[in-house]
């Protein structure tokens, strides 16, 4: 194959003087330097997208927490003062409970130590009756005695000329 051959269909193209050589050296270079330029504003402008992309979720992430946070909160506040009025009830109506409960006991050993009290009394009144109606008996016995007695005296006893 010729040389002239390769040329018009393009496989071999002519070599640029140097003057050529130094422009599309420069046009290239001025080509690559704003290539660059412009991917590394697109990285920028990309890197900062992302970051608020990311800013943008972190934020709404970060309320979401907190919204749970506090619907946690307030469920457990409202749980815990369901528990706190139930435990209140559960113990007014123990104490309720224990203080009627008292009420009665006390009600009952009240009747208890009353009806001792009155049987004592009605004891200590029969036995003091006893005692006394015994008192008597008795007085009477030695009054009894005590004439029998001072009539024996007096027949077993009779003055003397002298003693009188």
């Amino acid at each position: 194959m010729s040389i002239n051959y390769l040329k018009k269909w393009g496989w071999i193209k002519p070599m640029p003087s140097t003057e050529q050589l130094k422009t599309i050296y420069e046009d290239r270079k001025t080509a690559f330097k704003e290539n660059l330029e412009d991917r590394k504003a697109a990285f920028k402008e990309n890197l900062e997208d992302r970051r608020a992309t990311l800013k943008e979720n972190y934020e709404e992430r970060k309320a979401a927490f907190k919204e749970n946070l506090e619907d946690r909160k307030a469920t457990l506040k409202e749980n815990f003062e369901e528990r706190k009025a139930a435990f209140k009830e559960r113990f007014s109506t123990t104490t309720d409970e224990i203080k009627d409960e008292f009420v009665k006991t006390k009600d009952e050993i009240t009747q208890h130590v009353q009806e001792a009290r009155t049987g004592f009394n009605q004891s200590v009144r029969e036995t003091k009756d006893g005692f006394k109606e015994g008192v008597r008996e008795a007085a009477d016995e030695w009054k009894h005695v005590g004439r029998l007695v001072k009539g024996n005296m007096k027949q077993m006893v009779k003055p003397t000329k002298d003693d009188k």
